[in-house]
């Protein structure tokens, strides 16, 4: 049976970053926020730590078995997120999380009780 290309495919949605005037110069920048977040499984009760700009479509990615390594531990709640500035910030503090391990890194913040 023939089915279109995006039969069983989630729906990508392009959007424009947000954009703050620049009165000095007259022209427009982008100022998109990155967010790096922790997840934990409901089920084997395990960590996974990532980053985008887009939390709310990432969650549901993670929860619909779309994300591969996430696949076996759905469903996920979010534990932690931290906004920044750049990407570069972002990935840095998410490998530093990832090095240090998310369980820690939450008890060091006083997060986990």
């Amino acid at each position: 049976m023939w089915r279109p290309a995006s039969a069983g495919r989630p729906q990508v949605r392009i959007l424009a970053p947000r954009q703050k005037p620049n009165n000095m110069f007259g022209f427009f920048y982008f100022t998109a926020m990155y967010i790096v977040y922790i997840i934990q499984s409901e089920i084997s009760f395990k960590y996974y730590t990532g980053q985008t700009n887009d939390l709310a479509d990432r969650l549901y990615r993670h929860n619909s078995g779309f994300s591969l390594s996430t696949k076996s531990g759905m469903p996920w709640c979010l534990i932690y997120q931290v906004e920044l500035s750049t990407r570069s910030e972002a990935m840095i503090l998410e490998n530093k999380i990832k090095k240090r391990g998310a369980k820690r890194y939450l008890d060091n913040l006083d997060i986990l009780t």
